[in-house]
């Protein structure tokens, strides 16, 4: 996946700032960088996606993946500020049913 991260921690909650594309063919999985971000504090993720361009079937299942592994340990994720590109697709196949998306100024 051709994305860049940043995070920060701030009591339960980890802020992870994502820029870039959620797509196949790149080195990373956005599930096991989270999964070894929230090693110490896997109880909320806000993950904001606002600098994200695009989004295909296998970041989409990464996002499933994380949200399933916070959801096992007693946290939760949400997706804040959905870019236009990525809001459309996670509508069209209605994730934005299963994970909470969150329209926000600032995360923090």
């Amino acid at each position: 996946m051709a994305f860049n991260i940043k995070h920060k921690v701030s009591g339960k909650t980890t802020y992870i700032y994502l820029s870039g594309s959620l797509v196949t063919g790149g080195r990373m999985s956005l599930s096991k960088v989270i999964k070894g971000i929230v090693a110490n504090n896997p109880n909320n993720v806000e993950l904001d996606i606002s600098e994200v361009q695009f989004i295909d079937s296998m970041g989409i299942g990464d996002l499933l993946v994380t949200k399933t592994l916070l959801m096992k340990n007693g946290g939760k994720l949400v997706l804040v500020n959905p870019s236009q590109g990525c809001d459309e697709i996670l509508k069209r196949i209605a994730l934005d049913n299963m994970i909470e998306i969150r329209r926000v100024e600032s995360i923090n």
